[in-house]
């Protein structure tokens, strides 16, 4: 199973337009035999947010983190018990490429992440695009590893287990992100970020 996981909190303005885009992706044919599952994570959400999530007939659940990386952690937590492979995480203010999810798991990576250009995700310009650690993909290997890795220097990062036929790192190119020191940080409510995951991303390409 693929889970796809939005950390909202008062996104009624947004989340229509992100739902649209990842029921899109998860519609993708390269996906199509997946069971994909989309999880709206409303976090002390007073607005019509859930409402409208769920008029999308996704997956929603309710927390009173007030903390995006607390309720994007709760929610790869429940896409984990649910038997998920694979955990693709999206902002509620955002939206994603057709291919996005498709791209994600064709890499054959542990870890993938695209840069985003004027809101849009874009792995072309990287002159301009900056880093947007919210729109990732990783396995359910490579998340539990980075959850339950003890700390570690900075200087010295393990790598992370591949899955059979995975790899973990691509030869840099512009492309690529050159690290990711937030990404654990994103996905731990806190306690600091833990340099496990500073490998680079492999791009999604366009």
């Amino acid at each position: 199973m693929i889970s796809i996981i939005v950390a909202a909190h008062n996104a009624q303005d947004q989340i229509d337009a992100c739902l649209e885009s990842l029921v899109r992706a998860a519609r993708h044919p390269a996906v199509a035999q997946e069971d994909v599952q989309i999880t709206v994570v409303l976090d002390h959400c007073d607005d019509r947010t859930g409402w409208l999530a769920r008029s999308w007939g996704v997956h929603t659940m309710d927390v009173e983190a007030r903390n995006t990386r607390m309720a994007r952690k709760a929610g790869a937590e429940a896409a984990l018990r649910a038997g998920a492979r694979w955990l693709a995480f999206a902002d509620a203010d955002t939206t994603v490429a057709e291919d996005w999810l498709a791209a994600q798991v064709a890499q054959g990576s542990d870890v993938v992440c695209r840069t985003m250009l004027d809101g849009v995700l874009n792995a072309d310009d990287d002159a301009h695009a900056h880093a947007h650690h919210l729109n990732f993909g990783l396995s359910a290997n490579a998340y539990v590893a980075a959850r339950d890795a003890k700390p570690v220097a900075a200087h010295a990062p393990p790598a992370l287990p591949s899955s059979p036929g995975s790899a973990t790192s691509a030869p840099p190119t512009q492309t690529l992100m050159k690290a990711v020191p937030t990404l654990l940080h994103a996905l731990r409510g806190g306690g600091g970020a833990r340099p496990i995951l500073q490998s680079p991303c492999q791009p999604t390409g366009t």
